[in-house]
């Protein structure tokens, strides 16, 4: 064992692991035999592991500062032309005022040993810049030929601007410089970026309104445009959003497009533009409605939307429920909007009253606005205890006069009316024919701490006349648009003509899809003939219909001018059986048409036409009905 350890000294390194599964009694034995030069040659083992490690992290030095120094002659681009060898910075603050004009600069240093050549910096900016020296123009991108830069030639561009936009919002300015270099026919490109934030806007929106507003009652709000920058602005809009349950009524001065653009040509610094809107409120009790206006820059492209937004405002509003219910009736049916009557027909409107406080009302005070030309003062028949003011045209119910109006209890109810007279359709001379209805009610309350409160509520709606046309259906042998042959009166076997006239009068609306429809009877000819030459006139052999059909009579046919008439022919051969009758020549006429301002249905009749002639102006209205009888 001994002299194989001397003829491999390092053996020792791969046997002394084995050795550990031994028994303890054979290590001993074999430690106590070991020769001590032996253990001398095995200490000069860490001697060749240092020459290992020492190779080892002297090829990794040498492998890092390889690296290193790749990596920085990859950085560097020493004497290489680049992109990075070329400076370009935007400075500027980092939070300006709306509406202010701030100087930015950018500052270009070419670092690259070549000239850079035909350079131009392009420099873009956000929405809802400006230049100070043309506030009406947007300031969208600007080009700076800068020609050739010399190796270590700088520049410096100073950028005087105006940014507008609201508070909070984020302006970034982007700059791009385009060069070439000589040798190559390729486009290099430089770019950077500054960006600011809007510390204030350069208008101010304001609203004064109440945050509480009444169901059914107008309300009022005023919104105010402030110029809050030193510059005059121009092309502004101010998009106001209503809530949908929301009623537009007016507004000073009115919008520019229907209920929600108003356009500001001019804006001197610091001055306000006054919008005054009133709505109708609706909905019920706690419900919360938001009304959001902004103003900004007119699209220059796109009418009716901003470019740029320069302010914004939300204003949340609590529906409430009038302390009393106000509920209109007109001859029974209930007024939401409008309700429909005929022109110069007795018109009843009840006011219905209800407390809806957990609280008695005292001194209820109810009055009804009359708005409208379209009925007379000297038929108006207030009840119980009502007084019909002619001057004011306001109907008036005090507590002095109705004693159940002193005191309401929780929850009780009530009613009032009055009776009114519409003019006829010929004594109506405004248009649209229509009779606007106002009831305002006041009360007071006492609260807990036996403070009285005033307490108001208002209901409002329309009552539009409609029109009321007459139709008439008459015979004629002569005059009339065609030439009528045979006997008159009538003999049996012996075949005449007449004209069949339908006349329509329309004094008020003017009348739509009108379409009238009347029969002939089997004995009964239809000759093909009608008139005017374009009356849309049908017949058909089948059913023995007469139709015809008009898109359109306009108001006032009839009243001052001529009336609406069309007509046809038919002819009749009598039999022995109807000698001494007067035949039906047209049954009953039915006409069906639709006033084209209250929208209403209109159905007339006219009854059926024989062979008299009573309206015939050649023969004696008196003897029509003798030359209308079939003779022998």
């Amino acid at each position: 064992m001994v002299r194989h350890h001397r003829l491999h000294p390092h053996a020792a390194l791969y046997e002394e692991a084995p050795t550990q599964w031994h028994s303890g009694e054979a290590e001993q034995s074999e430690a106590a035999t070991i020769d001590p030069a032996v253990v001398e040659e095995t200490t000069e083992k860490p001697k060749g592991l240092r020459w290992v490690w020492f190779l080892f992290f002297g090829s990794l030095l040498f492998f890092l500062s390889v690296a290193g120094f790749a990596l920085f002659v990859w950085l560097s681009d020493h004497n290489a032309v680049s992109v990075r060898n070329i400076d370009l910075i935007i400075d500027g603050p980092l939070t300006v005022s709306g509406g202010e004009a701030v100087a930015l600069s950018l500052s270009l240093r070419n670092r690259n040993p070549v000239a850079l050549r035909d350079s131009v910096l392009i420099v873009e900016f956000p929405e809802g810049t400006r230049s100070p020296d043309d506030l009406a123009t947007p300031l969208r991108v600007r080009r700076f030929p800068l020609g050739d830069i010399a190796p270590g030639e700088s520049r410096s561009i100073r950028l005087p601007v105006i940014f507008f936009g609201s508070q909070g919002e984020r302006k970034e300015v982007r700059a791009r410089l385009e060069y070439a270099i000589e040798g190559s026919r390729a486009t290099y490109r430089r770019e950077a970026s500054f960006a600011t934030t809007l510390t204030s806007s350069p208008v101010v929106v304001r609203m004064q309104a109440e945050t509480e507003v009444v169901s059914g009652q107008e309300s009022e709000f005023l919104i105010e445009v402030t110029n809050n920058s030193e510059q005059m602005l121009e092309n502004l809009l101010v998009d106001v959003r209503i809530p949908p349950s929301m009623e537009f009524v007016r507004a000073a001065p009115k919008p520019d497009t229907g209920a929600t653009l108003w356009r500001i040509p001019s804006l001197p610094p610091k001055a306000t533009y006054p919008i005054r809107i009133t709505v109708v409120p609706g909905g019920t009790e706690g419900e919360v409605r938001t009304f959001t206006v902004r103003v900004g820059e007119a699209h220059p492209r796109k009418p009716g939307e901003l470019a740029a937004t320069f302010g914004v405002l939300s204003w949340d509003v609590r529906i409430k429920n009038p302390f009393v219910a106000l509920t209109l009736f007109v001859n029974g049916e209930p007024l939401r909007e409008s309700v429909a009557v005929p022109a110069g027909a007795e018109t009843k409107v009840v006011i219905r009253y209800r407390n809806t406080l957990p609280v008695a009302i005292y001194d209820l005070r109810l009055q009804l606005r009359l708005e409208g030309s379209v009925f007379s003062p000297f038929a108006v028949k207030p009840d119980q205890g009502g007084f019909y003011d002619s001057v004011a045209n306001v109907v008036r119910w005090d507590p002095r006069d109705v004693p159940a109006l002193r005191e309401v209890a929780p929850g009780a109810s009530g009613a009032v009316a009055v009776t009114l007279q519409t003019l006829s359709p010929t004594r109506i001379k405004v248009r649209p024919p229509v009779l606007r209805l106002a009831v305002e009610a006041e009360a007071r309350r006492v609260l807990e701490r036996e403070v009285p409160e005033q307490l108001q509520a208002v209901a409002k709606g329309e009552v539009r006349l409609a029109t009321t046309p007459t139709l008439l259906q008459f015979a004629r042998y002569s005059p009339g648009p065609f030439q009528n042959t045979g006997p008159i009166p009538p003999r049996v076997n012996q075949r005449t003509t007449y004209t069949i006239v339908w006349r329509v009068t329309n004094p008020l609306n003017d009348l739509t899809d009108i379409r009238a429809v009347a029969q002939l009877p089997s004995y009964v000819e239809w000759t093909g003939r009608t008139a005017p030459a374009d009356a849309e006139i049908r017949y058909n052999a089948t059913t023995g219909e007469v139709e015809w059909r008009v898109q359109r009579i306009p108001s006032g046919v009839g009243v001052g001018r001529p009336p609406k008439e069309v007509a046809f022919q038919v002819a009749i051969r009598p039999s022995a059986a109807q000698a001494g009758s007067k035949p039906v020549l047209v049954r009953g006429v039915v006409l069906s048409a639709r006033d084209a301002f209250t929208q209403t249905p209109i159905e007339l009749r006219a009854p059926a036409v024989t062979t008299e002639l009573r309206l015939d102006p050649a023969y004696p209205a008196n003897a029509g009905a003798r030359y209308g009888e079939v003779v022998p």
